[in-house]
């Protein structure tokens, strides 16, 4: 063999060359790709650039070390509301009363957490003589997919028809 390595310079170039050659190939391929899993119990930490693909999530999202479990939020606004004379939009609302509105929410059921806010379209004068509105509170409806608006009519006089008055406004309901 020691002849044939001293004898053959073109030999010993090629065969430098092919080893060379899978050393640089094993540690680039080594280097970009990880076929498998990767499972730790600590810190995985990512230097540079990194992308996941195909990436989803299910379970919770807490905020801080002591902070409760959200499992789900639903976030619209209400157009299809539920009820007959004073428990619809088309009733009429005395002045200075509160009235519950239910609004058809796909997903919310009863103790979920429920803020509302009326459309910015919403009658808000204060002058005398003018009707406005304020939702004094909301909640998750006992009826499975609806919500509870309670509205105040803060006007001086009662209001033909509170048609409108709740269409598009907005709610945020937690879980």
């Amino acid at each position: 063999m020691k002849k044939l390595y001293s004898k053959s310079p073109f030999l010993t170039v090629i065969l430098s060359i092919i080893l060379g050659v899978l050393i640089v190939t094993t540690g680039v391929s080594a280097a970009t790709t990880i076929s498998t899993n990767i499972n730790t119990a600590g810190t995985l930490t990512v230097s540079g650039a990194s992308s996941l693909a195909a990436v989803t999530t299910s379970g919770t999202l807490t905020v801080g070390s002591s902070g409760t479990a959200l499992t789900q939020v639903i976030k619209g606004s209400c157009s299809s509301w539920n009820g007959t004379g004073l428990n619809s939009m088309d009733g009429s609302q005395t002045a200075s009363t509160t009235e519950a509105y239910d609004c058809a929410v796909t997903g919310v059921v009863s103790g979920d957490v429920v803020i509302a806010q009326l459309a910015s379209s919403t009658p808000i004068t204060t002058t005398a003589g003018s009707a406005y509105w304020n939702i004094i509170g909301a909640q998750a409806s006992t009826t499975s997919g609806y919500i509870t608006v309670l509205l105040y009519n803060n006007g001086p006089t009662a209001v033909p028809s509170a048609l409108g008055v709740g269409s598009s406004t907005s709610y945020i309901i937690i879980r």
